[in-house]
């Protein structure tokens, strides 16, 4: 309705789709379930579609949308140099009260129940009604300025049932810490499975590596993300796909 709107008021714009993230998985879960306003979609194929994350725009595919990759350019928090890892392995996450669990909030909470001696910082919130205050969690709310919160982390996760390009991902990557996506992002370690037994096995692997030493900045992912997310560059792929349109 809203796309068949637009086109009626506008009929000479150039009509351009922003996928980020939910939106895609509504869109082919309806095109499954067979709901989908097939017709406002068909009309709507021809217009200039941009997905936030290269996944988005393969499940797009699914429906007969193309989508070009352009990632939203915004300014991230980028230390120079990145603060040095601290000397106690600690967890960094992102709950938004209302989407407890579609944050993969059950499998977080279960594994800092089983790791007790390992803090969890928990921006976000609040704790959702039902779940128990575990002494090593910490929630921190809604906060402003996270650049101090990396700082003081060893590991970032971010574990959602289906996700856009996540800015706690690209801003713990340049942070130079280690982190953990259910996507598929370079110099990430990935949780093909968002349950809290991959979630331990694997914070648990990173625990111990740097209880011996081995565990390091994350430089190769810091300057990975440094070129790929630079904001300058998004901007200027976003304008070139915009003019090519025009």
């Amino acid at each position: 309705q809203y796309w068949a709107f637009v086109r009626r008021r506008f009929p000479c714009a150039l009509a351009c789709h922003y996928w980020l993230g939910t939106d895609v998985m509504d869109t082919v879960a309806e095109s499954r379930a067979g709901t989908l306003r097939l017709a406002a979609v068909a009309a709507a194929r021809d217009d200039l579609h941009l997905a936030d994350a290269s996944w988005l725009a393969a499940e797009l595919e699914e429906v007969a949308i193309h989508a070009a990759v352009a990632p939203v350019p915004q300014p991230y928090p980028s230390p120079d140099p990145p603060p040095p890892l601290p000397a106690e392995f600690r967890v960094l996450t992102y709950l938004p009260g209302d989407r407890f669990t579609f944050y993969g909030g059950e499998a977080v909470m279960e594994a800092a129940g089983r790791m007790p001696g390992v803090e969890f910082d928990v921006a976000g919130g609040p704790l959702p009604p039902g779940q128990s205050h575990l002494p090593n969690v910490t929630w921190l709310g809604w906060v402003t300025g996270m650049s101090d919160r990396y700082a003081r982390v060893t590991v970032v996760v971010r574990i959602p049932r289906h996700d856009g390009l996540g800015a706690t991902v690209i801003e713990g990557l340049l942070h130079g810490r280690q982190v953990i996506y259910t996507q598929d992002v370079p110099f990430v370690h990935r949780l093909r499975s968002p349950s809290a037994d991959a979630l331990v096995d694997l914070l648990e692997s990173l625990r111990d590596a740097h209880r011996g030493g081995s565990l390091s900045l994350n430089l190769d992912g810091r300057a990975y993300a440094l070129e790929a997310y630079d904001e300058a560059r998004l901007a200027g792929n976003l304008v070139r796909l915009l003019r090519a349109r025009a």
